[in-house]
């Protein structure tokens, strides 16, 4: 008696994927830091470690009883610089949807004046009914 198995090998190789995943995640970073927004990221993350350096050298410096303080006063500046980082991205990130919602709310309110112009002149209307019809072709 003869059997036939057939099994179905992936055409290609998972870690080949992930390191094309990975290659084509650098060049987005790439392509990110190599504009402004980026560049200005780039800039404030390396004051940030800077400061965060300075203060650990300061640290070394200090007798045993002011570690703890220094530590805290360190992190502290970590953190701060963490939450200026996150709200300066949330703040584009809201004025972006801002002009969004303006421009849809400008687009809708030139749709509402066009079809209520439509509604009292037939001729409007014929070339908004034919527009329509050839969009949906």
């Amino acid at each position: 008696m003869t059997s036939f198995v057939h099994i179905e090998f992936s055409k290609e190789h998972p870690g080949v994927v992930r390191a094309e995943r990975f290659i084509q995640t650098i060049k987005a970073y790439a392509t990110y830091l190599g504009q402004e927004r980026g560049i200005s990221f780039l800039l404030q993350s390396a004051f940030a470690a800077a400061l965060l350096v300075e203060i650990n050298e300061a640290i070394d410096t200090l007798s045993e009883g002011h570690e703890l303080l220094a530590w805290t006063v360190m992190w502290l500046v970590a953190f701060v610089a963490i939450y200026y980082f996150a709200q300066a991205h949330l703040v584009s990130n809201l004025k972006t949807k801002w002009k969004n919602w303006k421009q849809a709310r400008r687009i809708s309110a030139a749709e509402n004046e066009l079809w209520s112009v439509a509604l009292s002149d037939h001729r409007v209307m014929a070339d908004l009914q034919s527009a329509i019809s050839r969009s949906s072709d």
